[in-house]
């Protein structure tokens, strides 16, 4: 394979404002790129992306297929018990796992998030979404990111967990403090910040289950706690991990797809127009934000076999 001249340097300025040429780019001269950089082949064409995420030769990680040992000496490499309780909770999760764990973990909540269970949290999001619109109604100019995107999918998420909506303000402090340790050029400070967040959600969410264990509510810690299935049933580590997971993953990426989304509509103004014509399209409107400006660009995959 001839070597590219071509050179992807996702930390630009140039490619953070506007990454899209270099994808077109990519998926036209250079589908199959080695970044040598960070070691990996990069995949940018749809049907090699789908062929990858279905292939069971592939996963997000090495355990099922090491050894104890083997596993010992990687966790020993990564430095795992630098940060031991972000190594317990966050690295050890449902997205970052293969084979049983994975599938013990996921099956565990997969009841949870069906549409009919959705559909049930509806009235419960509109009064959280209305009193951020309440907030914000009388202003001149509003921050729409800090002000109201940023301030709903953790009360939804507390919503969800059986969170108490007086400690709801602290699931955004914890995400984002947790989220750090992902940042490019994170530091020993930001993997310290990471480390203290994950320490305290986890003690918040073990006073918590206790809680719920003596007095059984509707939401999901207390459903999950009570399983009557055993073999749905989660041990504290697990527990503890699913919540740190679902926080993690709504977080984040709900603020990203309802600012991303906006100025989608602002700049496309005709679609703008259509929406607010046709409240009907609203469903479909949200689907194409997702795709239209993914809050997730970037998804690896290992190869478990040669």
């Amino acid at each position: 394979m001839q070597k590219s001249t071509f050179k992807l340097d996702p930390y630009t300025e140039e490619f953070a404002e506007n990454p899209y040429p270099i994808y077109a780019t990519l998926r036209k001269d250079y589908p199959l790129y080695l970044h040598e950089e960070w070691n990996t082949w990069l995949f940018s064409r749809y049907e090699d992306v789908r062929r990858l995420v279905v292939d069971t030769r592939f996963g997000r990680t090495m355990d099922s297929v090491s050894t104890e040992e083997e596993l010992a000496e990687i966790r020993r490499d990564q430095n795992w018990d630098a940060m031991p309780n972000h190594s317990k909770y966050i690295k050890i999760n449902m997205l970052e796992s293969e084979g049983e764990l994975h599938q013990h973990l996921r099956k565990s909540v997969f009841n949870e998030f069906t549409p009919a269970k959705a559909a049930l949290m509806n009235d419960a999001i509109q009064r959280i979404v209305d009193k951020a619109f309440e907030r914000i109604s009388s202003r001149e100019t509003v921050d729409f990111i800090e002000d109201f995107a940023a301030a709903i999918p953790g009360f939804i998420i507390g919503q969800l967990l059986g969170v108490p909506e007086v400690d709801r303000p602290k699931l955004r402090r914890w995400s984002e403090d947790i989220v750090q340790y992902y940042e490019p050029d994170r530091s020993v400070v930001s993997e310290e910040i990471a480390e203290k967040a994950v320490s305290e959600f986890a003690a918040y969410l073990i006073e918590l289950i206790d809680e719920y264990r003596k007095n059984p509510q509707d939401n999901l810690i207390s459903r999950l706690v009570h399983n009557e299935d055993a073999s749905l049933k989660l041990n504290e580590r697990d527990l503890i991990s699913n919540c740190m997971f679902i926080l993690a993953a709504g977080h984040g990426s709900t603020i990203d797809v309802v600012g991303t989304g906006m100025l989608a509509l602002l700049t496309n103004p005709d679609e703008m127009a259509k929406v607010q014509s046709d409240p009907s399209l609203i469903k479909s409107a949200i689907t194409e934000m997702f795709r239209f400006e993914s809050p997730l660009p970037y998804f690896h995959r290992i190869a478990l076999e040669d």
